[in-house]
């Protein structure tokens, strides 16, 4: 068995390395909230006690250089991510599903998965 490794890694952990790597930047989030163990998200007194919280999660990114798309990218939402792409940056490429591709400047959409 021959063991390769990927490119790009899946999911929240490939968004966290191609921002790493200067090839995205975030410049838009959603907010969240999560809780410990089996807590209702509702709770405020679990808030307050330190077993929930708020967080911000990315979901839109500039593209500043050819990417391949991270697998799994409807981790972030039914309706996915969005990806703004840079003046002169080629479209990404791998498995876009649920990504919304627009062009940075003009606002156009590339996908037709663009709400």
């Amino acid at each position: 068995m021959t063991v390769t490794a990927y490119p790009v890694l899946p999911s929240e952990a490939g968004f966290a390395q191609l921002i790493k790597a200067g090839t995205l930047e975030a410049v838009g989030w959603k907010h969240g909230l999560y809780a410990a163990g089996n807590l209702s998200v509702s709770d405020k007194h679990a808030i307050l006690a330190g077993y929930a919280g708020y967080i911000r999660i990315p979901f839109e990114f500039r593209v500043k250089k050819k990417m391949r798309v991270p697998y799994n990218p409807s981790i972030f939402g039914q309706r996915g991510v969005t990806l703004f792409l840079a003046d002169g940056v080629a479209m990404p490429v791998g498995e876009l599903g649920s990504v919304c591709v627009r062009r940075e400047t003009s606002g156009e959409a590339l996908t037709n998965t663009c709400g």
